[in-house]
C-alpha cells in the first residue's frame, strides 16, 4: 500500500473541443457530443459515478456532468451506535 495514491503521480492533459453552436437556442443548452466526454482517469477501484462532458467556444467554457449514482452523504449522528 502506497503513501501516495496513484492518482497524484500522474500530470494529465486533455484537448478540449471547440463548438460554435452552444449554448443552444431550444432544448438543452448544452447538447454536447460524445467528443466533448472526458476520459475516466480514475486508477483507484471506485466506480464510476457519471459522465463529465466539456467543451468552449469564444464565448466560454461549457460544462455537461450527468451523475449515474446518487449516494446522500452519511454524516456523523446517523453513523451514530447508542
Amino acid at each position: 500500500m502506497s503513501i501516495i495514491p496513484c492518482s497524484f503521480l500522474f500530470r494529465h492533459s486533455i484537448a478540449l473541443p471547440l463548438i460554435q453552436n452552444i449554448p443552444q437556442q431550444r432544448g438543452r443548452l448544452l447538447n454536447l457530443p460524445a467528443s466533448a466526454l472526458l476520459p475516466d482517469l480514475t486508477f483507484d477501484k471506485s466506480k464510476k459515478w457519471g459522465k463529465l462532458k466539456v467543451a468552449w467556444n469564444p464565448e466560454g467554457l461549457a460544462i455537461s456532468l450527468q451523475v449515474n449514482q446518487k449516494n446522500h452523504p452519511g454524516t456523523a449522528v446517523e453513523r451514530l451506535k447508542v
